[in-house]
């Protein structure tokens, strides 16, 4: 069940709820209907990260995460994703790891940027990449 990024409480469903909300006042019990706008937490239907290795058109690697590696890559190909990709378009992308959350996406992320390049090429050369 998702929770609300304001006040964490459970939440049935996305979108704008009606609360019934009780209040104690003079001693009578006062019921009043709120309309309460909620963001979800975890905003991904699946709740899947990537991690992610493009090479770009002068063959330099970028490292990302993403939870929607389509929409992502085409941003990095029309110029509006990374700065670093924005000139080096068009990028290809050659290396997809899965990961449960988005913490541990991004301590992946971490790893990999600090590999050598001899490393980052090792994986990649290990890895079959799913096409989006």
């Amino acid at each position: 069940m998702p929770a609300c990024r304001l006040c964490y409480q459970n939440l049935p469903q996305a979108g704008t709820l009606r609360l019934k909300t009780t209040y104690l006042v003079a001693g009578l019990i006062v019921q009043i209907k709120e309309i309460e706008s909620h963001r979800i937490m975890g905003e991904s239907r699946d709740n899947s990260w990537y991690v992610y290795i493009l090479r770009c058109s002068d063959n330099t690697l970028y490292t990302g995460v993403t939870n929607d590696i389509t929409r992502r890559v085409s941003e990095h190909n029309r110029g509006i994703g990374a700065k670093y990709t924005r000139g080096r378009t068009p990028v290809e992308l050659v290396f997809l790891e899965s990961s449960s959350n988005r913490s541990t996406a991004l301590r992946r992320e971490c790893v990999i940027k600090k590999m050598k390049l001899a490393e980052k090429q090792k994986i990649i050369d290990q890895a079959v990449v799913m096409r989006p």
